[in-house]
């Protein structure tokens, strides 16, 4: 971006290149260029060509930006003088959404005073309502702080998440302070869709809008910016008892929502994390197999959804993935030998979350000394497994005393020698 004077008459104006390389701002330039003098659009008035490139010709802007002013102002605005730049801000999404376009880049650094009134710019990151190609519609493009929670799940980009771009700078404007912020991406993904966000400090009119903007489910916020515009209080409207009422049900329903969200994200991390452990256990036995098989070519490996198996001859070895009675439990498994209705148990494996990296472990247990019974280390059954398993993972003194070992392809080839050794 750049500027330049209008020959004409001597006016400023800003130049923007848009390099041929990249066909999907071009095509959005068109369209913005084709809507004619919209009141709350800063869009290109000519265009020219410059070699491959294009040149598009717009307003310049001097009066500054909303981020500027946001900045000049810690304290935040007062509810008039918010209704007052959020209705202009509405106004634009209004002609946005007439063409069938969506922003996805609404932040107060893309909202600039032209004229006296606050106008939508910068439609680099836009996108038409009617394209939904997973390449184009899922990339992360934008301002992470603004993102829609919708937008955090790669979910394709509607004007709904403008809205919530809106809530966000709204509720900025009142407050002074974004309603949410993070210190890294992923404390901010945290908060944008799983923390209820706090109440305005506006009146309750204001107050309940604002957050139904903010509302994590986008069915649940306003049906587009036109219903935005029309539920928007007046400056003078009155503040009673039941717009009070409404503003706590609001916040009630925030609040089941977040909760909502918090709850499937957390079963899609544990769907996520089951997955993962599948794939490093599967890789590790498709390693172990490897390695056999330098000894031993005629060893068979197969993997039937969560039991790994290997066969030699007629002894077969299988790890069998258990589903944990509790959600929250580290993913288990049990080693037997033989058949499934005589096999016996040889050991356990256990996959483990240690803070953030998942490690399986080969684990076989032998009865405490003081109970006086010796044996060889073995493993336990489901049932038992899960009985004692909290007491061998916090090292509590128990009738079973844990051995440990990392899983490798070298465990396993050792297990297998075990069992060939007992059957020779």
């Amino acid at each position: 971006m750049f500027r330049a004077r209008r020959v004409a008459d001597g006016h400023e104006v800003a130049v923007k290149r848009i390099a041929a390389a990249a066909p999907r701002e071009l095509e959005i330039a068109e369209k913005v260029m084709s809507l004619g003098q919209p009141e709350q659009l800063l869009v290109p008035f000519a265009s020219a060509s410059d070699g491959p490139d294009l040149l598009l010709f717009m307003p310049l802007a001097l009066e500054g930006s909303l981020a500027d002013e946001i900045a000049a102002r810690p304290g935040g605005w007062d509810e008039s003088e918010v209704l007052a730049i959020v209705h202009d801000i509405v106004a634009g999404l209004i002609e946005l959404n007439a063409a069938g376009i969506v922003h996805r880049d609404l932040k107060p650094a893309n909202i600039l005073l032209y004229q006296g009134r606050w106008h939508l710019a910068d439609f680099g990151m836009s996108r038409d309502l009617d394209v939904r190609t997973a390449t184009l519609t899922y990339t992360m493009g934008g301002t992470p702080l603004y993102y829609a929670p919708e937008r955090l799940l790669l979910q394709p980009a509607t004007h709904k998440g403008d809205l919530y771009a809106l809530g966000l700078i709204a509720y900025e404007l009142a407050a002074g302070r974004p309603p949410f912020n993070g210190a890294t991406i992923d404390e901010l993904r945290r908060h944008q869709l799983s923390t209820p966000p706090p109440v305005p400090p506006v009146g309750p009119v204001l107050g309940r809008w604002i957050l139904r903007l903010l509302d994590k489910d986008p069915a649940r916020r306003h049906q587009d910016a036109a219903a935005a515009q029309a539920s928007l209080p007046a400056a003078d409207a009155p503040a009673g008892q039941l717009a009070a009422v409404a503003l706590q049900r609001q916040q009630r329903l925030q609040a089941q929502t977040a909760r909502d969200g918090q709850a499937s994200a957390e079963a899609d991390a544990r769907v996520a994390l089951r997955t993962q452990a599948l794939a490093d256990l599967e890789d590790i036995c498709a390693g172990a197999a490897d390695l056999a098989r330098l000894q031993l070519p005629d060893l068979k490996h197969s993997s039937h959804g969560a039991t790994q198996q290997f066969d030699l001859d007629d002894l077969r070895l299988s790890i069998t993935v258990w589903s944990s009675p509790d959600a929250g439990q580290d993913l288990a498994a049990v080693v037997l030998a033989g058949e499934a209705r005589s096999a016996r148990t040889l050991a356990n494996v256990v996959c483990e979350n240690e803070a953030g990296a998942l490690r399986w472990y080969l684990d076989s247990v032998t009865k405490h000394p003081l109970t006086g019974i010796v044996g060889a280390p073995q493993g336990l059954a489901r049932a038992e497994f899960f009985q004692h398993y909290p007491y061998l993972r916090d090292n509590v003194t128990h009738v079973w005393v844990r051995r440990r070992a990392v899983l490798d392809p070298q465990a396993i080839v050792d297990l297998l020698v075990d069992l060939l050794r007992e059957d020779a």
